[in-house]
């Protein structure tokens, strides 16, 4: 992936600029079932969603259909976007701004029409956010349960024929209105046999475990800063960033996975290092 750092000065500070104007036009548009780059929708709260859909409507949530886009940023479609833009800005000297910034970034390698968001700009998550709010508002429509972290759709239905009816009308819109396409990955499964791997954690109706892959990082990680307490008897405050940053991520498990991990992974360093009250209020944010 290509990553665009632009200068703090002026570049930054002016994108910052633009979204303090369009931040609260885009929440008024967004869906109550979109999150990234939205205040107090990160991936926490996307992830309470979707435990609280399947607690409170098991039958509506007995199956998940689960999709992503495509390269989603490299194709999202200016002209689209813009028109979006047009929809939600009447500032016409504020909407020739936002379509220079649109503009400055190509990734079609003028084979067509201009696409493509840079990833790194302040404003690319907020508008790769709003280019799909349509689709949310589409399946809203059709009375399907759903959760979208930008490009990353949880859809829900009472079996498997209804989330595979789901996915051939959605990749046709996708297709004919946005210019995308849906990853050949997707995934119909039924929730009682097999969790839900979204942002990292594995959700169940029963419980929410950390994605194998993160818990494995986190092992390794106290593992190593355990044996380099043991050596030099002290914690380096990377250390502690290394250490706070996976008990962030515990915290939004279950209970007894918490209880489990802490004292199995997060102790035994955590005494060890003489960490008393890094280690209580680390306890205090994820346990109590």
């Amino acid at each position: 992936r290509l990553i665009s750092k632009l200068p703090y000065f002026p570049d930054r500070i002016v994108h910052w600029a633009y979204m303090q104007k369009l931040n609260p036009v885009f929440l008024a548009k967004f869906s109550n079932r979109s999150y990234a780059s939205i205040a107090g929708k990160g991936i926490h709260a996307a992830l309470y969603h979707v435990r609280f859909l399947l607690l409170h409507y098991p039958e509506e949530t007995a199956y998940c259909l689960k999709i992503d886009m495509k390269k989603y940023f490299q194709n999202v479609d200016h002209d689209i976007l813009k028109a979006q833009l047009r929809d939600d800005v009447e500032d016409s000297a504020f909407l020739v701004c936002l379509y220079e910034l649109v503009d400055s970034f190509d990734s079609s390698s003028g084979s067509g029409c201009p696409v493509g968001l840079p990833l790194g700009n302040y404003t690319s998550q907020p508008f790769a956010n709003r280019f799909l709010v349509p689709v949310d508002r589409w399946l809203e429509h059709k009375g399907i349960f759903h959760v979208r972290y930008m490009d990353d759709l949880i859809i829900f239905g009472k079996d498997a024929a209804e989330c595979h009816a789901v996915l051939r009308e959605l990749s046709d819109l996708l297709f004919l209105r946005f210019h995308l396409r849906i990853k050949e990955n997707w995934q119909v499964f039924p929730v009682k046999k097999r969790a839900i791997d979204f942002l990292g954690y594995l959700i169940s109706p029963n419980r929410v475990l950390i994605r194998k892959s993160r818990f494995l990082q986190l092992r390794r990680t106290l593992s190593r800063i355990r044996c380099k307490v043991l050596e030099s008897g002290r914690m380096t405050d990377r250390d502690r960033s290394r250490i706070a940053s996976y008990a962030g991520w515990l915290r939004f498990c279950t209970p007894k996975v918490k209880n489990t991990i802490w004292f199995r992974y997060f102790e035994p360093v955590l005494q060890l290092s003489g960490e008393s009250k890094f280690r209580d209020k680390l306890y205090k944010m994820v346990i109590e």
